[in-house]
Order: structure tokens, then C-alpha cells, then sequence
């Protein structure tokens, strides 16, 4: 019986429990339930790819408000020189100023299949690599994992947006195989994934904090030396200077669009605090508690012994601080789930911790996409998904709060 209740079979038994209960209810409802969880527009469905791909064609990306940093584009434009010039026509004879006649093309939808196979390709790597060299067996658990994790919902979000924080996790995830590899080129090449994907979407920076944290100062200041030029030398592509202007112009325009667009697929911790005092009438500061978790998440973060809880709150810090930060910056808990399952474990906590990371990934396909009938409705609906998203990031928190302060405390506490 203590065998079955392990930190791995938890997470796989439990995931595979809410795929099955998602099907099961997808079938029932003829895929109304499952719809009722994506984005609330479905002609937008991929949309983040096909408009920045618009956007890199039309010339400089920050005249047409873009926001991405610069060496985004440059991955895009390498996309587009894959694509016949005809794509990107509509139908009069124009250049397209949205991203539709490029999506219904075959070419345009074929580009994206073929991307989206390669990055599900390097996320069976990234976890083969993590979990077999532990476990010393077949594959069977890591293949079942991996299975596990694409069918998530955070995952399916993410493919439904297209959106390229996907390639941004997979570089996460191979500079932390690479950071501690006895290889010398594996380890620099490490520091380069990171820097690559600190610069598609900058706030994955935070994971250089590792480095500070293992002592490794001399590796920490090459990877900033690494994401420096990685950041700033794409912008000489589009303009140099006008385009800093122009991207920074965008971002905080953006930012306050996209505040008043509703609680709906985010997971931020202001718009948790702005949604708790919507339905409860109470008026707790965003800000204060902002600083608060942040301070807590400092704390955890150097005083944990344990990898995985490390990687954890580097993976909250790219979730939470973020005002606008959407279902799809879950995936980067993808990272220290690999590291947590990589060891089986029994103890109680560890099953408990594995559990929180089944209400995070899964999917909910129950009530409409607007759960609460009492919020006003607005442009991005909030679903029970969404919902348990936020829950269980906060069970989370608490859970390490927990194991990493309140449990050393009391047991200095007994010792004295």
C-alpha cells in the first residue's frame, strides 16, 4: 500500500483521473464543455503566432504595437521565409492587415504544425532525459509523463494561443539539464537557452537566480553577458534606438489594455486580489500583497535545500509578478515537476505536493465560461479552470511556507 502512494503515481494517477473526466464530459456535451474553456474568441484561435508572423512581414513589428523583445521577431521573420509571399495577401490583392488569410492558408497552417511537433518533440527529450536517468528503466514512466503533461490544460492553452512562451520553456528546460552537466560546451550552451529565453519574453530571467543561489557567480555573469547582447543587438535589426522607444511605448500601453479585460484565463496575483475583492467585497491591497509574496518567495526561495522548490519559485515569479500574466505561463511548472518526480518519494508532503500539481494542470469542463454570475462580464471570461489554476498556485505557496519556514522554525523552536 506505502508503494502506491508515491510522489509519481499521485501526479500520473491523478492527472490521467481528470484527462479520462474531460472526456468523458467533452463526449457527453459534443465538445460544448471543453470549448467553454479556451479563449472566448474563437476566430482568434492561434492568434499570437499568425499576428506577430503580420507583423515582422509588414516591416518594423514596433510601428504595428508590438510587443515582443526583438529577437522574437527574428525567430518569426526566419518563420516567414518559409511561407510563399501569396499568404500573406487577402483576398483583394493586399498585403493582409490581420493574421487570417495567413492561418487559412495551407502553408501557414502546415508551418505551424511542423513547429508545434518540433516543440513537443524537445519536451519528450527534456523529460526523458530528466526522468530516465533516475528511474533506470524503459521509458514507460517518462513516455506516460510526458503524455500526462501535453494533455494538460495549461498546455492546451498555450497551443490554442500559439504563443511563443512555448519555445521560451523548452530553452528553461534544457538550461537546467545543461547548468549542471560535467561538460563544458553543455553547460555553456546552458547559459545560452537561458539567455534565449529570458529574451523572447524577459521575465524568464529570474531563472538565472539558480546560478546565484549554486554559487556560480562566474557562469551567472556570463549569462547576463550572454542575455544583454541577446536582448539588445536584434533591435539594430529594426531601427536601433526608435525601436527601444517604440517597444517600451508598446509594452506599457499594452499592460493598461489588457487590465481592463477581465479575470479570465490570468493567474496573476493582482488579478487574484482584484478578483477576491470583486466577489467578497473586501478591499485587500494588490500592491502590499504583491510585496509580500514576493518577500515570501525571496525567503523560501534561499532557505529551501530542494531543487525542484527552487525551480518552483523562480517558475511563481514568472506566474504571479506579471500583471497580465495568462494560463499559459503555468508551463513553466513543467520544469521543477520533471526535477520533483525525477526521485520517488512516500512521505505525506510529497503526495500532497503532487496533488496541488494536478489541480494546477488539469482541466475543468464544467459550468459556463463566465463561472460567477455575479461578476460583470467582460472581454475575457472566468471558468472553473481558471478558478483551480489560481487555487492550487496558492495551495502551493502555502504548502512551501510550510515545509520551508514554519516546519525549520518550529523545530529550532522544540530544540531550545
Amino acid at each position: 500500500m506505502k508503494k502506491i502512494f508515491s510522489n509519481r503515481n499521485t501526479f500520473v494517477f491523478g492527472t490521467i483521473f481528470m484527462i479520462v473526466l474531460l472526456i468523458i464530459r467533452s463526449f457527453a456535451t459534443r465538445g460544448v464543455a471543453f470549448e467553454h474553456m479556451l479563449h472566448g474568441f474563437p476566430e482568434h484561435a492561434f492568434s499570437d503566432h499568425f499576428s506577430s508572423l503580420i507583423d515582422v512581414r509588414s516591416g518594423n513589428p514596433y510601428e504595428n504595437l508590438a510587443i515582443y523583445p526583438p529577437i522574437t521577431y527574428v525567430i518569426y521573420k526566419f518563420v516567414n521565409h518559409f511561407l510563399p509571399s501569396d499568404v500573406f495577401y487577402d483576398s483583394n490583392g493586399s498585403i493582409a492587415d490581420n493574421m487570417y488569410s495567413l492561418r487559412n492558408s495551407q502553408m501557414g497552417l502546415i508551418s505551424f504544425l511542423i513547429i508545434l511537433f518540433l516543440c513537443l518533440i524537445a519536451i519528450y527529450c527534456f523529460i526523458k532525459i530528466r526522468i530516465d536517468k533516475s528511474l533506470r528503466n524503459n521509458g514507460i514512466y517518462s513516455s506516460i509523463l510526458f503524455l500526462c503533461l501535453i494533455s494538460s490544460f495549461p498546455i492546451i492553452f498555450t497551443i490554442e494561443r500559439g504563443n511563443i512562451i512555448f519555445l521560451s520553456m523548452i530553452l528553461i528546460g534544457f538550461y537546467s539539464i545543461g547548468v549542471n552537466s560535467e561538460n563544458k560546451f553543455v553547460r555553456e550552451l546552458g547559459l545560452i537557452c537561458l539567455a534565449i529565453a529570458a529574451c523572447i519574453k524577459i521575465y524568464p530571467a529570474v531563472f538565472g537566480f539558480i546560478l546565484v543561489k549554486e554559487r556560480k557567480f562566474k557562469m551567472a555573469i556570463r549569462a547576463v553577458i550572454y542575455g544583454l547582447i541577446t536582448f539588445f543587438l536584434p533591435f539594430w535589426h529594426f531601427g536601433g534606438v526608435y525601436a527601444i522607444k517604440l517597444f517600451m511605448r508598446n509594452i506599457v500601453n499594452t499592460t493598461n489594455l489588457q487590465l481592463g479585460f477581465g479575470y479570465g484565463y490570468r493567474v496573476g496575483l493582482v488579478n487574484l486580489v482584484n478578483l477576491i475583492n470583486e466577489l467578497f467585497g473586501s478591499n485587500i491591497n494588490s500592491n502590499f500583497t504583491l510585496i509580500v509574496i514576493t518577500i515570501l518567495l525571496i525567503c523560501i526561495f534561499i532557505f529551501t535545500k530542494q531543487s525542484w522548490i527552487a525551480w518552483s519559485c523562480t517558475s511563481l515569479f514568472c506566474i504571479l509578478i506579471p500583471e497580465n500574466s495568462y494560463t499559459y505561463s503555468l508551463i513553466f511548472l513543467i520544469i521543477p515537476i520533471t526535477i520533483f518526480l525525477e526521485t520517488e518519494k512516500f512521505d505525506a508532503l510529497s503526495v500532497i505536493y503532487s496533488f496541488i500539481f494536478v489541480i494546477i494542470f488539469s482541466s475543468y469542463p464544467w459550468g459556463n465560461q463566465n463561472f460567477f454570475s455575479s461578476i460583470q462580464p467582460m472581454h475575457f471570461l472566468l471558468s472553473l479552470t481558471t478558478i483551480m489554476e489560481n487555487i492550487g498556485i496558492v495551495l502551493l505557496i502555502v504548502a512551501f511556507t510550510y515545509s520551508e519556514i514554519l516546519c525549520p522554525l518550529i523545530r529550532r523552536a522544540a530544540k531550545k
